[in-house]
């Protein structure tokens, strides 16, 4: 029999035998997720075995000698050097365990082609524990706006990316009825009101200001994501508005013209929700908002033309819908088409 070659002193080569046969893999150098890219090599006994191996290894040297271009880790290790090292031991040693699980994520990958599609991957990746999703999330926009700030990206790929749906359950939308007994609350009713009708933050409801309202449509900028809304006023909201007293600029001003403390405002309320027996967070008023347009009918579109949200937050959000409402709405689509045909 002839005498098999042995990959023993192949630099990259990985052998793995499966079912008696041998399998042999080269290491790129390459890295996605985290894990190595491996190109699959012809069999030790094939002809093409040389030259397949001498091109795999000649490409992986064509990178390795290619201009330095700073990757994530690269960028994640001068982010620590600079703000991160001005902050307590204890702080640095925490966000350290989140940015070296970004550092796996992103091995290799050069900063300035990260997108936003895969800021929504690295969170994907940790769906399972939404805490960390969250956390690694809030380090990645830190370093990526720091970078932008010195012009080592061109692009913050974080800055339209919203958080919301990996923060573990804290922001269930409101149940329907303390909405209806919020509404009718003096205290209340307008900022309830406000971020209900307008699927905003409390934070953005408390920069609105009366003249932001033209023509029965109002206009914002979100603090958030910079994004400029124009949002149609609800009837309903507009007899709250009609009725509201006009103590400032600002819609949400106090009884001495100062605009609003988005603090002072989610208290009031949590108080309200709590004297009913409920624990909410004003946020979820903006998943009441969202699947309140989505069971209306709203398209996915139309409904982030309302929030401002990214089309794939709106789908995230329409997994809470109230399923038994639109089993029923469909039930008497269903109906009606076959009282059509009739």
């Amino acid at each position: 029999m002839p005498h098999k070659p042995s990959l023993s002193g192949l630099p990259h080569v990985k052998t793995v035998i499966r079912r008696g046969r041998e399998y042999h893999y080269f290491n790129t150098g390459q890295r996605v997720n985290g894990k190595p890219v491996r190109l699959r090599l012809p069999s030790k006994d094939d002809p093409n075995f040389g030259r397949a191996y001498a091109a795999a290894k000649a490409s992986r040297t064509k990178r390795a000698n290619a201009p330095n271009i700073m990757t994530v880790p690269q960028l994640i290790r001068m982010y620590e050097r600079g703000p991160l090292a001005r902050k307590t031991l204890s702080t640095q040693k925490t966000y350290g365990v989140y940015l070296r699980q970004i550092e796996d994520l992103f091995e290799g990958v050069p900063a300035v082609s990260v997108e936003e599609r895969d800021i929504y991957k690295m969170m994907d990746s940790k769906a399972d524990t939404p805490k960390a999703a969250q956390m690694i999330f809030i380090l990645a926009r830190m370093v990526f706006k720091w970078a932008k700030k010195r012009r080592y990206v061109t692009v913050d790929p974080t800055a339209d990316v919203e958080p919301d749906a990996y923060e573990g359950g804290e922001h269930e939308p409101w149940p329907e009825h303390l909405i209806d007994l919020a509404l009718q609350d003096e205290v209340n009713k307008l900022p309830v009101a406000l971020m209900y009708y307008t699927a905003q933050r409390i934070g953005d409801c408390c920069e609105m200001r009366w003249p932001d309202i033209r023509d029965g449509v109002i206009h914002i900028v979100q603090q958030k994501t910079g994004k400029a809304l124009e949002i149609p006023v609800h009837a309903e909201l507009q007899a709250i508005l009609d009725a509201a007293p006009k103590h400032g600029l600002t819609i949400l001003a106090d009884a001495k013209g100062h605009k609003g403390k988005h603090s002072t405002i989610r208290t009031r309320i949590q108080r309200f929700a709590a004297k009913h027996g409920f624990k909410v967070v004003p946020h979820g008023l903006r998943k009441n908002a969202v699947n309140a347009l989505l069971e209306a009918e709203c398209s996915t579109a139309e409904t982030s033309a309302i929030s401002g949200q990214s089309l794939r937050l709106v789908e995230f959000y329409a997994k809470k819908r109230n399923t038994g409402r639109l089993a029923g709405a469909a039930i008497l689509k269903w109906q009606r088409s076959g009282e059509t045909k009739a």
